[in-house]
């Protein structure tokens, strides 16, 4: 309540100042003028006790130094409004308190070199002791109603004022020139008036002063800069002070600091200092006079500007350095600098002598002599390294967000895929123990649990495919075949299929021009593996129209087949995707047809081992046709498959030899046995690695070994290693899960025989014991 009271009490002390007095009561009338009305006056009013803590501030106040009032109290005004750490020498507060007077005086802000009028008010109690100073401020205008100028009394002022004084409109045109001196201007007034300051003056001065002319209007205050000149090569320094007159009109007042320049030592002690340590920095250091000439560049400078240091030193402007784009953000950098503000560091794109460009952050602070700022120091951090780490890392994590999206797409599809057929092949198995089930109905669920099967198999043939295809472990195995004879029944099969999944409504187009008599060479399975991957999507994808299987010989080597469809079609920004691993055309198609986005990138790969290419041409809702090309003879490793179906369709009888099945899958065992036995062979059983190990010691008739390779206690590899040691000669086929070539290697390195990969097809699996039991 105290401080509610002593405020209130200043405030009708400071009603009685007469410029205060008329304005409050001309808005407010006769109400008591309490401390809240503060806030709506222009002027900034501090109250502050004896050690010159501010014990309150106003609005405006606020508005100008970017504190709030709470911020601002308990503070000195000093640290405040100068950014000092002590008191000002000549405080006004202090001469106010020691004369016990009211003190009047003129401040320059350094913010933003405006002038102040300011005047101290010393408050006291009833015993008549000053406790409290009330400091007033007030911007001092270059007009005023109080005193009236004759026209003659306002040209004699002008013309004993030793500045140049020119009067520039916002177009930068000169409207009035004064010279106290002959040789202040570069030309007689009747030359400048009416000029543009590009005509007047240097390119890099014309430009500083048009920035400036517009900051002015712009802002509504007062800019000071500096700039240097150099007439005849005899450099001269020169302060500019630019204020508004009018709304589009700037008056610069200017004046030569060359002397003062000049009386400064070029280099003392502390410079020297500053010099030697900045010459081992890996980061360019420099140094700028108020027109942004470089006075000082440190030895990394001149190697990462690509100047001399005479070339640096003598007439290179930052300005020259920083690329059209970011100039003017440099200007306005520059001069909050000059003017007494800090600024964050900035990013500039610099251009080196050779014309190259590279990216620089950068730190500036002003250089103060005789607490006046002189010009610019700052250091230039290169940042290309960081930049670019910057666009591999964003590179990155982009790709690291596409593979995570593609991971968690791919296993939510393979998660639908492989479910949706084990819940039929698991329900139907179900019903299938029902002993009243009919035997249509029987064979119905049958034929669904064996196509269902089917589908899932395909799906891990496809996965092997590309861990194989990625690997480069995928061998091509050619043979002579008759292509006409191949694409007849490729079709007939393919209209069964159609028909099996009810799309009667897509008519079959057959398109063959080549010769019913050619033979070629090539793997028949990849072949067809292409060919029906690429048709089965066209079935997938066409709801209505026709499907076309064409085929002829580009030249003597070279056979194309194509494609084509009434389909869906295919967006042209997605032809190259859907060529991608677990990639299809979109996501919403997925969903709606299934698939695992693996045929298409499989046959891709196919198509370039046999020497060919795929493309794809495709319209949506038009349809698509995919081509690809192959060469006309592969000669790659041999295959006897004439051979090959003699073996499987052969009857097998093995009565008299025993077979040893090592299996813990139950399941798997069953469907083993229920083969082999029509071979009339004798089964053994065992569950896991030390079973069979013992089983082989006290069963020396066993003539062959079926091994999985996974198992519990003892794998197979290592059950093989032992079996070996004592029966050498006993045959040991490995059956495992693991489909790669690395894991047929490593088995025939464990010491089996041969190998056979799960899902185990029965009538492989008889060819091979064949091998070992006839």
């Amino acid at each position: 309540m105290q401080n509610k009271q002593t405020i209130e009490e200043i405030s009708v002390e400071l009603l009685k100042q007469p410029f205060l007095k008329s304005k409050v009561r001309s808005v407010f009338g006769k109400k008591r003028f309490e401390a809240s009305i503060l806030n709506f006056i222009s002027e900034m009013i501090i109250i502050q006790d004896l050690d010159g803590r501010i014990l309150f501030s106003n609005r405006p106040l606020a508005n100008k130094t970017g504190y709030s009032c709470d911020e601002m109290e308990g503070k000195h005004c000093y640290a405040i409004l100068r950014g000092l750490t002590q008191r000002c020498p000549d405080c006004p507060v202090q001469k106010s308190i020691h004369a016990g007077k009211i003190i009047e005086d003129t401040w320059t802000s350094p913010l933003d070199g405006t002038f102040y009028h300011v005047k101290c008010i010393p408050v006291r109690n009833k015993t008549g002791q000053i406790v409290h100073v009330v400091k007033i401020l007030r911007e001092q205008t270059f007009a005023t109603n109080s005193v009236e100028l004759s026209p003659g009394d306002t040209k004699n002022i002008i013309e004993s004022l030793p500045d140049l004084i020119l009067v520039i409109n916002s177009k930068g045109v000169f409207k009035s020139a004064h010279a106290n001196k002959k040789d202040q201007l570069l030309l007689p007034p009747i030359d400048i008036i009416g000029k543009h300051v590009s005509d007047i003056l240097s390119p890099e001065l014309a430009q500083m002063t048009i920035f400036f002319i517009s900051k002015v209007l712009e802002t509504g205050q007062l800019q000071t800069y500096c700039y240097r000149m150099n007439p005849s090569r005899n450099d001269r320094f020169f302060e500019a002070r630019m204020l508004p007159n009018g709304p589009d009109h700037v008056v610069a007042i200017i004046r030569d600091i060359t002397d003062q320049k000049n009386k400064q030592p070029e280099y003392n002690d502390q410079e020297n200092k500053f010099h030697e340590l900045a010459d081992i920095l890996p980061q360019t250091v420099f140094e700028t006079d108020f027109s942004g000439y470089v006075t000082y560049t440190n030895n990394h400078g001149h190697v990462a500007l690509g100047y001399s240091k005479n070339e640096i030193e003598n007439g290179l402007n930052v300005f020259d350095l920083i690329i059209p784009e970011y100039i003017n953000t440099a200007r306005e950098k520059i001069s909050q600098v000059l003017a007494g503000k800090d600024v964050s560091p900035q990013e500039f794109i610099l251009r080196k002598k050779d014309g190259s460009l590279f990216p620089v952050l950068v730190y500036i602070k002003s250089i103060l002599k005789n607490h006046r700022p002189v010009g610019v120091r700052g250091i230039l951090a290169d940042i290309s390294r960081q930049k670019q780490t910057e666009k591999e890392l964003i590179r990155s994590k982009e790709k690291a967000e596409e593979s995570d999206r593609l991971k968690s797409s791919f296993l939510a599809n393979m998660s639908h895929e492989i479910r949706t057929p084990l819940n039929g092949i698991l329900g139907l198995a179900e019903l299938l123990k029902d002993e009243d089930i009919l035997i249509d109905d029987k064979r119905e669920y049958i034929n669904i649990i064996n196509e269902r099967g089917n589908y899932l198999l395909s799906i891990i043939n496809d996965m092997i495919d590309v861990s194989k295809l990625e690997a480069g472990q995928l061998d091509l195995l050619p043979e002579e075949i008759y292509l006409s004879d191949f694409l007849k029944d490729f079709c007939n099969s393919i209209e069964s299929e159609i028909i099996q999944k009810g799309k009667s409504s897509i008519r079959l187009i057959r398109n063959f021009s080549i010769t019913v008599n050619t033979p070629i060479k090539t793997d028949k399975l990849r072949l067809r593996q292409i060919l029906y991957n690429l048709v089965s999507n066209s079935i997938k994808y066409t709801l209505a129209g026709y499907i076309e299987i064409a085929c002829r010989m580009l030249d003597d080597e070279t056979i194309e087949f194509s494609v084509s469809d009434t389909g869906i079609g295919i967006s042209t920004d997605k032809h190259t995707l859907i060529f991608e691993r677990f990639r299809q055309a979109d996501d919403g198609y997925t969903r709606k047809f299934g698939g695992t986005g693996l045929g298409l990138a499989i046959s891709k790969q196919l198509v370039e081992l046999m020497g060919g290419r795929i493309s794809l041409e495709s319209t949506p809702n038009e349809g698509s046709r995919f081509s690809f090309t192959s060469a006309k003879n592969i000669s790659i490793g041999e295959k006897n498959n004439i051979q090959d179906m003699e073996k499987a369709n052969k009857i097998h009888n093995w009565e008299g030899q025993t077979i040893l099945i090592v299996e813990d899958d139950y399941s798997s065992f069953r469907f083993l046995e229920a083969v082999l036995k029509r071979t009339k062979a004798t089964i053994l059983h065992a569950v896991d690695g030390e079973d069979a190990i013992e089983i082989c010691k006290t069963h020396p008739a066993i003539d062959l070994v079926l091994m999985d390779i996974q198992l519990p206690k003892v794998d197979g590899y290592t059950v093989t290693k032992k079996i070996k040691e004592f029966r050498k000669n006993l045959p040991v086929v490995a059956q495992t899960a693991h489909a790669l070539e690395e894991d047929r290697t490593k088995s025939l390195k464990a010491g089996c025989d041969d190998y056979i990969s799960k899902p185990i097809n029965k009538n492989e699996l008889l060819i091979i014991l064949d091998k070992y039991l006839s």
